[in-house]
């Protein structure tokens, strides 16, 4: 099998696919991760890491799962929206996923914050240097935040929040382990955890401030009125507060 994990882009998505990765190849000794992330990088599947950029592609899909047939589990990360031809080859193999979101208005902020440093750091990846501005920022949020709510009420994944993956990891990675029927000792996730979050170094796996709530203290009143005008409807249907 393959474990696709899903998200809002600037939801701690990176930050929660290495969690699970690493529980792939620690809880199962027999697994295809490596052997994924080689083909990925053959340019067997269009990707880096163990991310894939073409997930909708009926031939990636097939590939990923014979993959997982042959050398055992591993997780793919994907932002992509729930497609009716995803949709029904999830149901079909019965591939697990996950799906992670965070409040649309963090996630302005963080996206605006990732732009500013790819700036600064002259970078290939130009995508977030469209987030200049609350304002220009929220209609891009607006799409992430209706591909999200797709994936939420699809009943297909199981759903995770930023929130809780800040305020108590240890918890939300032994969510994921039942999910899969893997196991992992409080030792190991302690030290996961760990290797991931502390002495954070900006721009490295995604996970820069680890604070569960920002645009409270970050925006203006203006900012914040125009996304609790602009992104309501989204809001409230991903169960944040206006």
């Amino acid at each position: 099998m393959f474990i696709l994990s899903a998200g809002m882009a600037k939801s701690g998505s990176t930050l929660f696919s290495f969690y699970q990765k690493e529980i792939i190849e620690h809880g199962f000794p027999e697994n295809g991760q490596a052997r994924f992330e080689q083909a990925v990088e053959d340019g067997q599947l269009n990707g880096v890491g163990h991310f894939v950029h073409d997930i909708d592609s009926a031939d990636t899909l097939q590939t990923l799962y014979s993959l997982g047939t042959e050398f055992g589990p591993f997780v793919v990360k994907t932002h992509a929206p729930l497609t009716s031809d995803i949709k029904k080859f999830l149901k079909e193999h019965q591939v697990p996923v996950t799906f992670i979101h965070r409040d649309p208005r963090d996630v302005i902020i963080s996206a605006i914050d990732h732009g500013k440093r790819i700036k600064k750091e002259n970078v290939s990846n130009v995508y977030f240097t469209q987030f200049q501005t609350v304002e220009n920022s929220i209609p891009l949020v607006r799409d992430f935040c209706r591909a999200g709510i797709d994936w939420i009420s699809s009943g297909l994944c199981e759903v995770f929040t930023y929130h809780n993956l800040v305020s108590n990891p240890e918890e939300e990675i032994e969510r994921f382990c039942h999910m899969i029927s893997g196991t992992a000792d409080n030792q190991f996730i302690r030290g996961l955890i760990e290797k991931y979050t502390v002495s954070q170094v900006p721009g490295v796996r995604q996970f820069n401030r680890g604070k569960a709530t920002r645009f409270r203290e970050e925006m203006t009143a203006e900012e914040m009125e125009a996304c609790n005008t602009g992104l309501s409807e989204e809001i409230v249907k991903l169960g944040y507060t206006i």
